[in-house]
């Protein structure tokens, strides 16, 4: 489909979404760094893992300067796809925040992009409804308030794993499979809610509800999780080495305990913006649905519905009482207003005002988001030197038995990094400034030793002037090995059919003449 404009001008959808994308982040591009909620720690995680890019290391696991140079294990349980799209421009010479919003802007396009292909031939305006996508206001609030690059890059995947679903009932899951293994890498969370509710929304109206179309979406999603296995088999196992657990966060907002009230508590910030988003994405489903029967609209009803807390009981059961945050199903819920918006047979006036309220919180959402930000240009500079130059991390990623309340940044062990030598021997033990964390292996005269954690959680070992390497855990090497094998299958099968066209004419050639008249 194209665009055009005027009776002259035809400009392709691909230019126009980009433009949008543009003009999204434009207010984020002409602020002052941000350094509220979670865009620090993009900073601190971002310049680590491009500069370890730059020397060679493709996935780094483990960020040795987080923390004040004590380390932290952080991308062996965060996703690291938003992470290599921003180290891909450090690499070409940007800066950490320029990377950072240069991998917000590929993602906003690429899911306005994303969604117009999957809507096409499928809706009357794929173009409006992947515009909407694009401007949705959780989508923005994502990242422009929350700083939350690796959801916001999730939601970018979702239209890819419907384009997927839809080329796995017609045989050929390899999108499905790359799109699914690149969401579970994304966010795992983000991944969880689109496994439990929108494939199988996605797989109903693509016909896929035969036994054959089943087959084939469930074989691309095993393939996926097999691509995705190099993480998440090290995610789940090497949780306990962890203080994991500090990420339960405030009480109140635990899925458990969800409900309507919760979004009029004072003591959360926010929670009144997401309320409005529920309130204002149901009016313009129902508006659409007042004109046309539609089942994405009573998809999206019932997205709003649990994300507003009106079924508590929903959010107890596992797997969805490890989404951490439940507001998080709005990003499925916009999508689903997306496919509305798009397939509605209102008049385009009418469409828009039906659109009106999503898209004036979107606006808002980029005021306020630039107020959050509340800092000087020099005095972000400041901040953002100092987040540089010690690398503050979060609790979670602490040692076991090391976890903190009060805060998301851990302010004992910058404290513990301050007053700790690079290293220290007293009574035949050596410790290290260094974390502990099952990497570590410790080579002396006599061979590999084994090593401990001191009373902070430092490495040490017996001996004295040992070589401290860094390996792969068993879970790591079996993960890699299963991702290797599943992309092998997934290539294969994308392969699979001009191999099949290949033998086809190798058999004819192979006939008698007669025969091939």
């Amino acid at each position: 489909m194209t665009a055009v404009i005027g009776q002259r001008f035809h400009c392709p959808p691909v230019v126009l979404l980009s433009l949008l994308a543009g003009g999204l982040m434009l207010p984020l591009a002409l602020a002052p760094v941000p350094l509220n909620d979670s865009h620090w720690i993009n900073l601190t995680w971002s310049e680590q893992f491009t500069a370890l890019m730059r020397h060679g290391v493709i996935w780094p696991r483990w960020l040795p300067w987080s923390h004040d140079g004590l380390g932290a294990p952080v991308f062996y349980f965060y996703g690291p796809v938003a992470f290599w799209a921003a180290g891909l421009l450090g690499l070409i010479g940007l800066g950490t925040w320029p990377s950072l919003l240069g991998a917000a802007f590929v993602g906003l396009a690429c899911s306005g992009i994303a969604m117009h292909a999957f809507l096409r031939g499928y809706s009357k305006r794929p173009l409006l409804g992947a515009a909407f996508y694009m401007a949705a206001p959780y989508h923005l609030l994502d990242f422009a308030r929350r700083g939350a690059l690796a959801e916001f890059t999730a939601i970018t995947l979702l239209p890819l794993v419907a384009i997927g679903i839809r080329r796995a009932v017609r045989g050929r899951p390899a999108i499905l499979a790359a799109g699914y293994a690149m969401l579970i890498m994304a966010h795992l969370p983000i991944a969880l809610l689109a496994s439990i509710f929108l494939i199988p929304m996605v797989s109903l109206v693509e016909d896929g509800a035969n036994k054959i179309g089943i087959t084939r979406i469930v074989a691309g999603l095993v393939l996926g999780i097999g691509i995705a296995a190099a993480y998440l088999l090290p995610a789940l196992v090497l949780q306990p080495f962890t203080a994991m657990l500090t990420m339960q966060g405030a009480p109140l907002l635990r899925p458990a305990n969800w409900t309507v009230a919760t979004f009029f508590h004072g003591g959360v910030p926010g929670l009144l913006l997401l309320a409005a988003i529920v309130l204002a994405l149901a009016v313009t489903a129902a508006i659409l649905l007042a004109k046309r029967w539609d089942a994405w609209g009573i998809f999206v009803l019932g997205m709003l519905g649990l994300g507003l807390g009106l079924f508590p009981p929903v959010w107890r059961i596992p797997p969805l009482d490890h989404v951490q945050f439940p507001w998080r199903i709005l990003s499925l819920a916009e999508f689903g207003t997306a496919v509305l918006v798009a397939r509605s047979h209102l008049a385009r006036p009418q469409l828009l005002l039906a659109c009106f309220l999503p898209l004036l919180l979107s606006t808002l959402v980029l005021e306020a988001s630039l107020t959050a930000i509340g800092t000087t240009s020099s005095g972000a500079t400041r901040q953002m030197q100092s987040l540089l130059r010690h690398h503050p991390d979060v609790v979670e990623y602490l040692p076991s038995g090391h976890g903190e309340s009060g805060g998301s940044q851990s302010v004992w062990a910058l404290k513990l990094a301050a007053r700790t030598p690079q290293v220290q021997y007293a009574d035949g033990m050596t410790t290290l400034r260094r974390f502990v964390f099952p990497i570590w292996r410790i080579r002396c005269a006599s061979g590999l030793i084994p090593s401990t954690a001191s009373q902070d959680g430092l490495l040490r070992y017996r001996g004295q002037g040992c070589a401290i390497e860094q390996t792969k855990p068993l879970a790591e090497q079996l993960g890699l090995a299963i991702s290797l094998a599943a992309l092998l299958l997934t290539l294969l099968t994308a392969v699979r059919p001009p191999i099949a066209w290949i033998h086809a004419i190798g058999r004819r050639a192979r006939m008698p003449a007669e025969s091939r008249l």
